[in-house]
């Protein structure tokens, strides 16, 4: 019996790092998307209507996005590839997380919510568009629930006796 506990133990810890992997590497790799979407010379131009269609044909490079965001630093959405360019867009939600990624001018991950225009359960990854030092713009990936479990279910599959969850 002591030697089945520390096999399932082991297992246990197994399984939690290599989710805490998957976790780590989606997140960065976003962060990092996200950051290169940000140098678009669309978004120095003011050209939004062009960088709407960049943001666009990026989501479809991303697995777990569902939607990406521009907002501008007092939190007006400007841009929100879930919804027409034409369409008039509410102020961000996770007040939070935006005015921190304004404030520290570095990527914040927000809480998991319900989306204002999705419905659905998911979280926010932030990330400041900074020109000559200043934030410009925030530009956010909507990241649903179903979405990241979908990833990390494929790339760290549990058997059927397992339930997992990120905290």
């Amino acid at each position: 019996v002591g030697a089945l506990r520390l096999h399932d133990g082991d297992l246990v810890l197994e399984t939690a790092r290599a989710v805490a992997s998957v976790v780590d590497a989606e997140l960065v790799g976003t962060i990092r998307a996200l950051q290169g979407l940000g140098e678009s010379d669309r978004l120095t131009t003011g050209e939004i209507p062009g960088f709407h269609g960049q943001a666009r044909r990026m989501l479809l490079t991303q697995p777990t996005w569902s939607a990406v965001g521009l907002s501008t630093p007092d939190g007006q959405q400007i841009v929100n590839t879930a919804q027409a360019l034409a369409d008039k867009l509410p102020m961000v939600a996770d007040r939070g997380s935006f005015e921190r990624a304004v404030a520290t001018k570095t990527p914040v991950i927000g809480n998991l919510q319900r989306g204002q225009i999705t419905r659905q359960m998911g979280f926010v990854v932030r990330v400041p568009v900074l020109r000559d030092g200043r934030v410009v713009y925030v530009l956010t990936a909507w990241i649903t629930a179903q979405r990241f479990a979908d990833v990390l279910s494929r790339h760290a599959p549990l058997s059927g006796e397992w339930v997992r969850g990120v905290v």
